[in-house]
């Protein structure tokens, strides 16, 4: 039989503090036991957010704890073995601490949890998006197709930004529509912010859609001249930033005129999101052709100072359905 149970050592050091290091190293290695097959676990603490950055999401080895475990056998071993499995493990063990620097354990942490993270997010993301989850996703009610994850990114974008307009390219049902009313009716109970909700027909959208007075509904194609004229006096009458998303045809092509028709539309400071930059293999749905995410790139090929990247956003939540497509106006 194994004794498993661990050895109680346990080492905290900040890890920016080479001298600190080394004293730990020491003194963790001059209490391994003599018969033992040493397991050690190094951890580093993993910050969550910074007064400066409120969204990031940032390793550092300001603590680094050592955790020593042991497998012995109740058996005395023979001194020749037992020296041989002492002097085996401390070499072992004096190899892995020697390495330990506040660098290469950052690296190393990052790497680690940057793989199991990047895969645990992808295989969600399909779960999610192939099992149709999101056209179960309600508002209030009414169907959104989106991911809650990002509907939860949305808000906080606009709690910052604090738009008098929030423009939407797709209405379908209204769900997000009314979520976007709902949210601006929290940051302002007077109406003097609103949604404009533009779709090609309104065959779809739910009546209380309909009857909100904070949601105005435009039937049109997202791409024609009579969208951008309503849009030129929805900013007259409603001057502050603008908060858009794109959530309509996803061929490339249209993808690629909405932001030509928005290109002389917006100003510094506007946010726009493109969704759906995920489908046709980024990762899910890879049948689909170019769809929102070649426009991006496309588009940024030929200006590529037009906006910024909200990177920090973008990957806050693991996964998105608008890869690439958190952008801030320049």
């Amino acid at each position: 039989m194994v004794d498993e149970t661990p050895i109680p050592i346990m080492t905290e050091v900040n890890g920016n503090d080479l001298a600190a290091l080394e004293t730990a190293k020491s003194r963790t290695l001059g209490c391994l036991p003599t018969y033992a097959s040493i397991e050690l676990y190094v951890y580093c603490c993993y910050q969550t957010s910074h007064d400066s950055q409120p969204y990031t999401n940032e390793f550092d080895c300001r603590q680094v704890v050592f955790v020593v475990r042991s497998r012995m056998s109740p058996a005395v071993p023979s001194m020749k073995k037992s020296d041989m499995l002492k002097n085996h493990h401390l070499i072992r063990a004096k190899r892995i601490f020697e390495s330990l620097t506040p660098a290469n354990i950052l690296k190393r942490k990052i790497d680690q949890w940057s793989k199991i993270t990047d895969d645990v997010c992808e295989a969600y993301h399909k779960w999610y998006y192939n099992n149709r989850v999101f056209e179960t996703t309600k508002w209030a009610g009414v169907v959104t197709l989106k991911s809650p994850a990002d509907m939860w990114n949305y808000q906080e974008i606009i709690f910052e930004l604090k738009p008098q307009l929030i423009i939407e390219f797709g209405t379908r049902y209204g769900g997000s529509a009314m979520f976007f009313a709902g949210v601006l009716h929290q940051l302002n109970s007077a109406a003097d912010s609103v949604v404009l909700s533009v779709d090609i027909d309104h065959v779809t959208i739910d009546a209380r859609v309909k009857a909100n007075p904070r949601i105005h509904l435009f039937q049109g194609s997202s791409t024609a001249p009579e969208t951008a004229e309503k849009i030129v006096q929805m900013r007259a009458k409603y001057p502050g930033p603008v908060f858009i998303i794109l959530d309509s045809e996803h061929a490339k092509d249209h993808v690629l005129g909405e932001m030509m028709l928005l290109r002389s539309l917006l100003r510094k400071g506007d946010y726009v999101i493109v969704e759906d930059g995920n489908i046709n293999g980024h990762p899910v749905a890879p049948g689909f052709g170019q769809g929102p995410y070649e426009a991006l790139e496309a588009y940024f090929a030929k200006f590529p100072n037009d906006y910024t990247r909200d990177e920090k956003r973008e990957h806050k939540f693991g996964f998105t359905f608008a890869p690439l497509g958190f952008l801030i106006k320049n």
